[in-house]
């Protein structure tokens, strides 16, 4: 190994630390807090365990010449160490009288207990953990018990208690994420370069043997565990990093069905101011979506070259079809978000989110705004507390139809122990309720049995139920080793009230951060999520999830045998007993990069199986993008990435910044559409070919300009 860094590096170290000693002992003295300074300095080159083993390592017998050295320039300048001349002996000047020294020992005690003293208060890991966790939070306690006696993973207390502290007083790096892991003084053999990216080097001699101590200086960590979701997997859209004040435009059709071939399309321009902003962990988005007629025009399908309608008659009047609805009087809300998962205090107001209540076995990766012609603002808040906490959700501001709640409480903080088994294990009730589930739907037997539409051009309802889904769960953390592992082992039992039907699962979720020892080394995190379920035939699993918007109306896909099935209906008409399921996902992130999501869930007969694949690249200077496709009922005909089943959705999202204040947003996404037919006073469902007899599966794709400025 090539030794002549580490010397050159300790004679810069000796001489600075000689200089130092000799400008205090003209003043007048050696202040008591001498050592400790002298300390701080050697904390910029030495590892924060150098100080609690005093033992020398093989390495440094190996070493003479660099101890000599040092050992020299050292004993030269203080009468501290060694057995040098004096002070007046080498000037020919008297040497200012102090106080005769401490042993070395204690003031290697006193620095110990000085740095543990004076070290500033820094907040710990979030108490919280994510709500598809289960409700079970973190907390900095729990990483005591992990971590005590293991000199590859110090915990936040202990490490805070041997922080090393530079020049200035200020806290070195290492310790301010508080995940920092020490390496043990033994593994000093080699001194030069690690291949881990730290680097071996000599301090001053050690007080007691005149030996060079050697140790390890670990690269400064600045991040702390990532956990919580680490993609966007289940949103519509992007919540920016930059403050923004921005005006969108861009064109875009409504279609309404004025008979079996008569259709009545109308262009509008769409202006939307927009205003984005965030202070720490604030993020704001605002929006008003502003709509001006352009063009309107009647075609018959059997004569298609013939143009009926009222032309440009309405040129610039405002239309309200953006504000027909009362959820969509909240849509000035982008997003409104505190924190993030995890944290101790959680708020997400937002109609571009998706959202996850425990473990995900009752409501999971539920977005509203599947339907392209409606829009709701739903709302998150979670918060934890030292002995537990709650999780409480609405897929509406306005109209709250779907709501959830989630509590949980651990019996173990009550107790006075340190086991980790025992502090982590939580307990928790969800209850989450759709109070208006469509039980059977109305229908206009004059018209063949069609479906009506109701006001707002949604399937009405003969009569609604409130579906009810109630679950237990327990959670418990089986290893902590911050800040690399995290795995937690949890079991969950729903039961869906209407129907009588239940479900078990149990699982494992794994969270790992992996990093370079480098500095400016970014964090790869991964999670994986293992799942095995026992479920009854009339019970679906993640009742609540991405495609319940649509599934609660139509739960079958045929135009004749089923159409119109209520998902309530549908599962009360289910025979037979339990079903073997389970699921896994897989989630990976490099830390401000790329990201991507895998999901799969499957049961014996095919019913509940879904598969999800999202990925994105959110914080580009230039580009942006995102794309999510999910598709349901696997087992019916067509692949898993078949665009033209209409069992599948996919969402495509770019935005491109062509100038300093021009920016080009494009989407294309295959979603659900309702297209009722206005057939005199009464709107119904007319079954197209290969389409059902609500919703259909329609693409739509839209290009949106920008002119504003990103700060």
């Amino acid at each position: 190994m090539n030794r002549a860094p580490a010397l050159c590096r300790e004679r810069r170290h000796a001489s600075v630390v000689g200089a130092a000693s000799l400008a205090i002992l003209a003043l007048g003295g050696v202040p008591s807090g001498w050592a400790e300074a002298e300390t701080e300095a050697q904390s910029t080159t030495a590892a924060p365990d150098s100080r609690a083993d005093e033992g020398v390592s093989p390495a440094q017998g190996e070493g003479g010449a660099l101890s000599d050295g040092a050992s020299h320039v050292d004993s030269a300048l203080s009468p501290h160490v060694g057995s040098g001349e004096s002070i007046e002996e080498k000037s020919g000047t008297p040497a200012p009288s102090f106080p005769s020294p401490a042993p070395a020992s204690s003031l290697v005690e006193g620095v110990s207990s000085s740095s543990a003293k004076d070290a500033p208060a820094t907040s710990g890991p979030s108490q919280a953990d994510e709500a598809l966790d289960g409700g079970a939070p973190d907390d900095s306690a729990d990483d005591i018990p992990a971590t005590k006696g293991d000199p590859a993973a110090v915990s936040f207390l202990e490490h805070r208690q041997t922080a090393p502290m530079s020049l200035e007083g200020q806290e070195n790096p290492s310790t301010i994420s508080g995940d920092s892991i020490e390496e043990d003084a033994t593994d000093t053999q080699d001194e030069g370069p690690d291949e881990s990216g730290g680097d071996v080097v000599a301090s001053r001699p050690d007080t007691l043997t005149g030996e060079a101590a050697v140790t390890y200086v670990e690269p400064p960590r600045t991040h702390p565990f990532v956990k919580g979701w680490l993609t966007g997997a289940g949103d519509i859209g992007f919540v920016p990093m930059e403050h923004q004040l921005l005006v969108g435009f861009q064109t875009f059709p409504e279609e309404v069905q004025l008979s079996d071939t008569l259709i009545r399309r109308t262009y509008y321009l769409s202006i939307v101011p927009r205003a984005s902003f965030h202070i720490k962990k604030l993020f704001i988005g605002l929006e008003v979506p502003l709509a001006f007629e352009i063009f309107s025009a009647q075609i018959d399908e059997t004569e298609p070259d013939v143009v009926y309608g009222e032309g440009f008659n309405r040129f610039g009047q405002f239309a309200g079809v953006l504000w027909d609805e009362p959820g969509e009087y909240a849509q000035v809300i982008r997003y409104i978000r505190l924190g993030n998962k995890e944290d101790d205090i959680y708020l997400n107001v937002s109609r571009l989110s998706a959202a996850t209540l425990g473990h995900g076995a009752i409501l999971r990766r539920y977005n509203p705004n599947i339907d392209l012609d409606h829009f709701r603002v739903s709302a998150q808040y979670d918060q934890s507390f030292h002995y537990g906490g709650i999780e409480l959700y609405t897929n509406d501001v306005v109209g709250y139809e779907i709501d959830g709640a989630l509590g949980y409480i651990k019996p173990g903080r009550f107790l006075d122990t340190d086991e980790l088994l025992v502090r982590s294990t939580s307990f928790g009730l969800t209850v989450a309720f759709d109070r208006l589930a469509p039980y059977r739907l109305t229908r206009d037997m004059e018209s063949g049995g069609a479906l009506v539409a109701d006001a707002y051009q949604r399937p009405a309802t003969e009569s609604t139920r409130v579906a009810a889904v109630v679950g237990v769960d327990a959670e418990t953390k089986v290893v902590h080793l911050d800040p690399f592992l995290d795995v937690k082992a949890y079991s969950d039992y729903s039961r869906l009230l209407v129907t009588g039907g239940d479900g078990f699962s149990t699982g494992g979720l794994f969270r790992l951060n992996l990093r370079r020892h480098a500095p400016d080394a970014r964090i790869h995190a991964f999670r994986i999520r293992t799942e095995a379920g026992l479920y009854h035939a009339r019970y679906a699993p993640g009742y609540f999830d991405i495609f319940y918007s649509l599934n609660r109306y139509q739960a079958t896909r045929g135009q004749t045998e089923g159409a119109g099935t209520t998902l309530i209906e549908y599962l009360e008409t289910r025979q037979g007993g339990y079903r073997l399921g389970g699921r896994i996902e897989a989630s990976y992130a490099l830390e401000d990069g790329p990201g991507l999501t895998l999901a799969l869930q499957g049961a014996r007969g095919g019913r509940d199986a879904r598969f999800l694949l999202h990925f994105e690249v959110p914080t580009g200077e230039h580009l942006r993008l995102m794309a999510t496709y999910a598709r349901m009922r696997l087992h019916e005909s067509g692949g898993w990435f078949d665009l033209d089943d209409p069992n599948a959705i996919f969402i495509g999202q770019a935005r491109l910044k062509v100038l300093p204040f021009f920016f080009l947003n494009g989407e294309i996404s295959k979603m659900y559409r309702l297209r009722a037919v206005e057939d005199g006073q009464v709107s119904h469902y007319a079954p197209q070919e290969g389409e059902p007899a609500t919703f259909q599966n329609v693409i739509k794709w839209m290009i949106e300009s920008e002119i504003g400025f990103e700060f």
